[in-house]
């Protein structure tokens, strides 16, 4: 029995490093870069992290406030303030990403994560709601866009790592387009509970098992160098030179509280996706999720070509605003009608400037700063950006229950995504100086 046992602890303290081994070996003889199985791995996290934690909110909203005869305002209050969680740990969260990688962080986050869910789905009042959703925001930064974005800019150099960076963003589309349809049936077959409780094992399965086993931080451990394009390849950069800005110096810089700001209105705007199954519940139709699956559609099979295109293109803050454009455009079709072309208008600018969304960000982040101290500077503007994500839809509700209709609330998106377009459109790169440009190897 001793001897048996002594062996099963052997293997489990042996387990890492032969899965390292067998990791090697399958990178060694694969026909591809194995940054390409990162971003698989990086695709499949966005869209779990996604579609439990952001895109389920349309769907829990309105059934929660039924439940427990709440107002609006105070439900989407108990799934947005947890957004001031998220706001404070975030810049610290990515400073050790920085210092230590993402794998392990991802780890602990699918736990916490889980937990957070379970706890919410036995939930008796408003409030229990609120505590476990800000347990739950505390550790996004753990489970989606942060953590994958900045693996990116350590398995991929230059044009390849935008285009990747802009690849993985499909994660988010499949989302909406697949997992909220899957979750609204569990929601309305049975309950908002079981569909939070199917949402945490998705967690664990995903974010707490698969990817940590087939994950690691940089393509050293690996025995690799990062995956870069023929020119990049024979201008003889070293695979281990990160350049950037350091978040104290990117603070000081005009351009930082500029992306911020533009972030802020964006990432708010795009709250209008936890509102608008309700909106279209309140106009009399009951195709709200359809409709915003069909734009998650639209999102999804643009984002491959679209990403692989962003190789192509410099002028990212011409992009930004242009994107920003087109979703003010698409939430100002539906002032006039939930129905017919205004809908057709909102469906098709709501798809295809959002398809370039979740890019926005980290393309804006790497163009300013560069990617050397990329956690930490992506952290301090995701703190301000999202914290967008949590006025817009507290706003919205206020101004639903007040009015009893989203017109007020629509029009104020609009005026936030023209704001935004502004900013985008006056950023300038910063200077980077010689300090900061220094090699450094990442974790």
């Amino acid at each position: 029995m001793c001897a048996d046992l002594d062996l099963t602890l052997l293997r489990l303290v042996q387990f890492p490093k032969q899965l390292r081994l067998y990791l090697k070996i399958i990178a060694d003889k694969l026909p591809f870069h194995y940054g390409w199985i990162i971003v698989s791995l990086c695709i499949l996290g966005n869209m779990v992290g996604a579609g439990t934690t952001f895109w389920t909110m349309a769907v829990y909203i309105p059934l929660i406030a039924d439940e427990f005869e709440s107002t609006r305002t105070a439900v989407v209050s108990a799934f947005t303030v947890g957004q001031i969680t998220f706001a404070i740990i975030a810049p610290f969260i990515g400073t050790y990403f920085d210092r230590k990688g993402v794998r392990g962080s991802i780890f602990v986050g699918s736990i916490l994560a889980a937990t957070a869910f379970f706890l919410t789905s036995q939930a008796e009042t408003v409030f229990q709601v609120f505590l476990g959703w800000t347990l739950l925001s505390a550790t996004r930064s753990l489970l989606m866009d942060l953590p994958f974005n900045w693996l990116i800019t350590r398995w991929f150099v230059g044009k390849k790592q935008q285009a990747a960076l802009g690849v993985i963003t499909v994660g988010f589309g499949f989302g909406g387009a697949v997992l909220l349809p899957i979750l609204n049936q569990i929601a309305s077959s049975y309950s908002w509970r079981a569909s939070m409780i199917t949402s945490g094992t998705l967690l664990l399965i995903v974010h707490g098992l698969l990817i940590p086993l087939l994950a690691r931080n940089t393509p050293h451990q690996l025995g690799l160098t990062p995956n870069r394009s023929n020119q990049e390849e024979s201008a003889n950069n070293r695979s281990d030179d990160l350049v950037g800005m350091t978040v104290g110096s990117a603070i000081r810089t005009p351009a930082f509280w500029i992306a911020a700001a533009g972030l802020f209105l964006f990432y708010g705007g795009q709250t209008l996706s936890s509102l608008i199954i309700d909106f279209f519940s309140t106009s009399g139709l009951t195709f709200g999720a359809l409709a915003i699956a069909i734009t998650a559609w639209i999102r999804t099979g643009l984002r491959i070509p679209l990403g692989l295109s962003m190789a192509r293109i410099d002028r990212v803050f011409l992009l930004s605003s242009l994107v920003c454009l087109s979703q003010g455009l698409g939430v100002f079709a539906l002032l006039f009608a939930p129905t017919g072309t205004p809908l057709l208008a909102w469906i098709l600018l709501w798809g295809v400037g959002g398809a370039f969304a979740p890019m926005i960000g980290p393309l804006i982040t790497t163009k300013l700063f560069g990617v050397k101290h990329y956690g930490a500077v992506s952290g301090a503007i995701q703190a301000i950006g999202f914290s967008g994500q949590m006025i817009a839809p507290i706003l919205g509700a206020l101004l639903f229950d007040i009015r009893g209709d989203y017109h007020l609330s629509f029009m104020i998106y609009c005026i936030s995504f023209a704001l935004g377009a502004i900013l985008f459109a006056s950023l300038k790169t910063p200077k980077i100086t010689a300090h900061e440009t220094t090699p450094h190897s990442s974790a």
